[in-house]
């Protein structure tokens, strides 16, 4: 197998590697830099050069101080090279490259660069054995083995600035504050479309967003309205968001149905079954019939929320991976919507609570690293029916009930709990809010028929 070893003779620089040792070795302070900036001893694409700096950097913080001798008998063990080829070789560094100190930063930059485009080349070589040997397997397979080192590579190695100065974050508060100040209807993130929940919580990038609930309680449904809400809302401003939808349980063509249910009020079997009437009687609330002409409302919905922003996929076997691939060749996607959670893979077989664990601070680590929110849904487990108050006291399964693992709760931003209040009633509880308030409860209007989640009203629960 080709490692991070393999050299590719157009990424190294001998003269670059031995101008970085001279300084070290005169200036040994400069260690801490190195450092910094992310430098490792694998950078070194000449052995000798690495055993060397090793050595020295070995005696640095072990000692507080160059100590040449030390460094000298250090490096000969190292290197192979016998007590005076290695006094030799650390003289001609130092005597060659001693007025290299101003360049310092410009070596440090020029080492990682090259090391990374090592590094890089040994992975096409890796990819290109994968097309050789896995021909047993799927393509589908073979990109995604492919897709998971370079996310390896670009998470270890393409990070950017480790560290921000308290002054920059400050003043980019202050910058946030004053946007917020001096546009107040513009808010952070994306909307859920439901005024009482968007007062305590937004979609907001790098945030992940879990939407509890047990089977049948309208987890999908509560994630395909606030999509159709963001679809419809685009429509009138001119702009509507990129989004990604994961549909891990119900195919595309039902999330189409869902998405005209919704929209329309009609029920999803008839668009199903293909019913649709010119004039359905239809009663409202108050048991007043109209004649609904279906086809029209269909259409009418149909080209309200046309457009090619939002995209979805029925693929069952999505990862981590998988959705890095997707996000990088979707660059501006503003949302991810994945139904849900529990259903996505991990690249090898694991058991479930080392699964769950596993997905949960992937899609943690995917939001920060690529500025995406993440709504993703999460069953709960039959523990929750225990608490569950058939009188509606308690009527939210709680953080601890997601099922899989208690790591969830960790990586969570926001968690939200559904759960049915009566047949016209879906209670969301804000039950995790890392940025605001929680414990707080918004009742919408249910429609069993449709699916349709509409304002109600809301308290705030003081259990």
């Amino acid at each position: 197998m080709v490692t991070g070893e393999t050299i590719h003779n157009a990424h190294r620089d001998d003269n670059v590697e031995q101008a970085i040792l001279s300084v070290l070795l005169t200036h040994p302070e400069e260690n801490d830099t190195l450092i910094t900036k992310g430098a490792r001893a694998e950078d070194f694409a000449n052995p000798i050069n690495r055993a060397i700096y090793e050595a020295q950097r070995d005696v640095y913080l072990n000692q507080g101080t160059v100590d040449i001798p030390l460094i000298l008998a250090q490096a000969h063990k190292r290197t192979g090279l016998s007590e005076d080829e290695t006094k030799e070789y650390l003289l001609s560094i130092v005597q060659d490259t001693h007025d290299q100190w101003d360049n310092f930063p410009v070596y440090i930059t020029k080492l990682r660069k090259l090391s990374q485009f090592r590094k890089l080349y040994a992975i096409g070589m890796e990819i290109q054995q994968i097309s050789v040997n896995d021909t047993e397997g799927t393509v589908s397979d073979a990109v995604n083995k492919a897709t998971g080192l370079l996310d390896i590579f670009s998470k270890n190695e393409t990070t950017g600035d480790r560290f921000k100065t308290v002054e920059t974050l400050l003043l980019e508060a202050y910058a946030r504050i004053n946007e917020a100040h001096n546009n107040p209807n513009i808010t952070d993130g994306i909307q859920t479309g439901y005024t009482e929940l968007d007062r305590y919580i937004g979609l907001r990038p790098k945030e992940l967003t879990i939407v509890g609930a047990r089977p049948g309680t309208g987890k999908s449904s509560f994630a395909l309205n606030i999509l159709l809400t963001l679809m419809k809302q685009g429509r009138k401003t001119g702009r509507i968001p990129n989004v990604l939808v994961y549909s891990l349980e119900m195919s595309d063509d039902n999330v189409g149905n869902a998405l005209l249910s919704i929209g329309t009020g009609i029920p999803t079997f008839v668009f199903r079954n293909g019913t649709l009437s010119k004039n359905r009687e239809t009663k409202d609330k108050k048991g007043n019939i109209t004649l609904q002409d279906e086809w029209e409302d269909t259409a009418i919905i149909s080209s309200a929320i046309t457009n090619r922003n939002v995209q979805v996929s029925d693929n069952p076997k999505l990862t981590p991976s998988m959705l890095r691939s997707d996000l990088r060749q979707n660059k501006g996607t503003e949302l991810v919507i994945i139904d849900y959670l529990q259903l996505m893979s991990t690249e090898t077989e694991k058991e479930e609570y080392a699964k769950i664990s596993e997905l949960s601070r992937a899609l943690k680590l995917i939001a920060k690293e690529y500025n995406v929110p993440i709504l993703a849904l999460a069953q709960v487990n039959r523990e929750s029916e225990k608490i569950l108050d058939p009188n509606k006291v308690k009527t939210y399964p709680e953080m601890h009930n997601l099922r899989g693992s208690g790591t969830i709760e960790q990586d969570a931003d926001i968690i939200l709990m559904l759960g049915r209040k009566d047949p016209e009633t879906l209670g969301v509880m804000i039950e995790k809010n890392r940025f605001g308030e929680s414990k707080k409860e918004i009742l919408l209007g249910w429609n069993k028929k449709s699916t349709q989640i509409t304002e109600k009203k809301t308290r705030e629960d003081n259990v």
